[in-house]
């Protein structure tokens, strides 16, 4: 199974809401360290502009993690 699956999953299990926007968080952070600026960037690419979102989603991966 593959990392991001099994974060899916597990973020599903704790019965929160797996947005798109996590999804594509959690492929852009699969086997890479970045940096906020970074993960902004790649973000930007998908359509996913919200720089309070951005810090919203890492808080909350970081904690359910």
């Amino acid at each position: 199974m593959p990392n991001k699956q099994v974060y899916y999953d597990k973020i599903r299990t704790a019965g929160h809401r797996l947005t798109n926007n996590r999804k594509v968080m959690i492929q852009i952070l699969e086997n890479q360290h970045l940096t906020f600026k970074e993960i902004q960037k790649e973000l930007k690419k998908h359509g996913y502009h919200n720089v309070a979102s951005v810090y919203n989603n890492l808080d909350f991966l970081i904690k359910e993690n």
